[in-house]
């Protein structure tokens, strides 16, 4: 069975923009490599181990191998040597020149049902001689989503596995503008082909919530399902322990997507 040592980076050809990383090449050893001429090739890059066409590369968020060079050095060793590639909009796009990608925006009103006011102050009734009593209300918030549609060479399939259900960095969205953290989340990526896997139309969608994607976590009455009676005689520290604010998704930036 075939043993393979690496991948040995190749730091000359590591190159890094603004962006991020751009490219990198790696060096793989396969030992035991069995058959004779071209078989000997086919089998070093099917051994385990051996990056795939289109597979990330461990610390190099956004590269996917492009190109993969056996050579053989006898006696059953092979050394691979891989290309990863940031593959982006100005290389993926086919037979369309930058800017020509579709793109949908639109913002309406989802019913949502809070224990805050507008100011993000909590909501609480009085009686006289009676503690304050928490409460809820629906209200229509908005609801802003972009779709981008754009033809790509290969397949979306890493892309979508990297940042769906992942929200922005600062200002990490160009189609978001000027944008805070955890504002824009990726919910979905996906892509058709009509020619084999040679080209995708590819489809992503992005939501907006201004207030973040964090989700609020409040102590609650186990009777009325809501915050116990006497929030307003609370300090600082006891309502921050009652109800607080619990990081649900990775941060990324969606600019390496070359939107």
């Amino acid at each position: 069975m075939a043993t393979v040592h690496g991948p040995s980076i190749d730091a000359a050809s590591a190159t890094k923009d603004r962006e991020g990383w751009r490219e990198v090449s790696c060096l793989y050893k396969v030992q035991g490599v069995t058959g004779s001429g071209l078989a000997v090739m086919t089998n070093a890059l099917n051994a385990s181990g051996i990056p795939r066409m289109g597979q990330t590369l461990a610390g190099f968020e956004g590269l996917v191998c492009t190109e993969q060079a056996p050579d053989a050095q006898g006696g059953g060793v092979v050394n691979v040597r891989c290309r990863f590639e940031r593959i982006g909009y100005e290389d993926a796009t086919v037979d369309e020149g930058p800017g020509q990608a579709r793109i949908r925006v639109g913002s309406s009103l989802q019913q949502v049902t809070t224990s805050k006011d507008v100011d993000g102050g909590q909501i609480a009734v009085q009686w006289p001689d009676k503690p304050d009593q928490g409460g809820t209300v629906t209200v229509g918030r908005p609801h802003t989503v972009i779709h981008v549609l754009r033809r790509e060479y290969g397949s979306p399939l890493v892309n979508s596995k990297a940042y769906v259900g992942k929200t922005n960095l600062p200002n990490q969205f160009r189609l978001g503008g000027p944008c805070a953290v955890n504002t824009w989340r990726c919910n979905s990526i996906s892509g058709d082909s009509s020619d084999g896997g040679r080209t995708y139309d590819v489809e992503y969608e992005f939501e907006y919530a201004p207030e973040g994607w964090d989700q609020t976590v409040e102590y609650t009455d186990s009777e009325t399902g809501k915050l116990p009676d006497g929030w307003s005689g609370l300090n600082a520290a006891e309502k921050a322990g009652a109800s607080h604010a619990v990081p649900c998704y990775h941060l990324t930036s969606f600019n390496h997507l070359r939107f």
